[in-house]
């Protein structure tokens, strides 16, 4: 048997409170992605939700690259403060090409998620309906998540959701 990481330990938890959302019709998880790269000995974890409006989703991503893995298994050689993960969220919607429309939303998200976090806002535009964007705002944290908040990450979730009810409003 082997000790689990605090990639594992964190992606379980944080999996299993959104799928108790989805199993009481809070949510729609629509895709999940559990990934390992083995040449680069890194994991990622991606879990996408939906609330009620169809155009926008939510997706959070779990990251822990072969330097945060030796922080933990080879405490001895590494630097503890190396084990932990790394953590994005993502907010993707389509709504009409408007740029007042564009700063509105990247505004929503970061009231609620602070001057603390980064936010990159990416706008892609449809080519069949040139009256459409693709808005993608990713907001990073700027460290690393340790196992020891994971009740934040708990707590993060219902954040997750406020932001996918602000955004709604917004491209009403």
């Amino acid at each position: 048997m082997f000790d689990p990481t605090a990639f594992e330990n964190m992606k379980v938890v944080l999996e299993g409170h959104l799928y108790d959302y989805d199993l009481i019709g809070e949510i729609s998880i629509i895709d999940r992605n559990d990934i390992v790269n083995t040449s680069k000995l890194s994991r990622q974890y991606e879990l996408t939700f939906i609330e009620s409006d169809e155009r926008l989703y939510c997706q959070i991503v779990l990251k822990a690259d072969l330097k945060q893995l030796a922080a933990e298994l080879l405490p001895v050689h590494s630097n503890e403060n190396e084990a932990g993960c790394k953590l994005f969220l993502r907010f993707v919607l389509k709504h009409k090409d408007d740029m007042k429309l564009m700063e509105s939303t990247k505004a929503v998200v970061t009231n609620i998620w602070g001057l603390s976090r980064t936010v990159n806002q990416i706008i892609k535009y449809n080519t069949k309906d040139k009256h459409e964007v693709e808005n993608e705002m990713t907001v990073s944290f700027n460290r690393l998540i340790y196992e020891d908040q994971m009740d934040d990450l708990l707590v993060m979730v219902e954040h997750m959701r406020e932001t996918l009810k602000q955004l709604s409003k917004v491209i009403e």
